[in-house]
């Protein structure tokens, strides 16, 4: 298992809000705690939330708000596509929070991800990073 802080850190921030990987990455490089946090152990880290049935990834399929299946689960493309925005934005030192709003897929924490999380909780909340 990937590391069970990481694992914490990230189940709070979805138990918060849906989130992109990459506004994940930018928060929690921000915390001297993952100031080196590479993107790609925090993708090995959702995907095992994935494979754990802890958080669910998601995009849009289009833009008609009426339509209730607008969402659906990324695809591979999709995912690589998205990464590669991404890096491009980091290389440019253009990673603005609002800007990585618009770029998925995004995570939904599920309720085994909840119980999961707060049975980390004692052993993270509140200790200094």
């Amino acid at each position: 298992m990937s590391d069970s802080r990481l694992v914490y850190e990230v189940l709070s921030m979805l138990a918060a809000d849906d989130e992109s990987p990459w506004i994940l990455h930018h928060s929690l490089i921000h915390d001297p705690e993952y100031a080196d946090l590479d993107v790609s152990r925090l993708l090995t880290t959702l995907d095992e939330l994935e494979r754990r049935g802890w958080a669910t990834p998601w995009m849009v399929l289009h833009d008609d708000p009426d339509d209730p299946n607008k969402h659906g689960p990324p695809t591979a493309d999709y995912k690589n596509e998205a990464l590669a925005a991404y890096q491009d934005l980091v290389l440019r030192k253009q990673h603005r929070r609002y800007m990585l709003q618009e770029y998925g897929p995004w995570y939904t924490i599920t309720d085994r991800g909840h119980t999961e999380r707060e049975r980390l909780a004692p052993r993270y909340d509140q200790q200094p990073n």
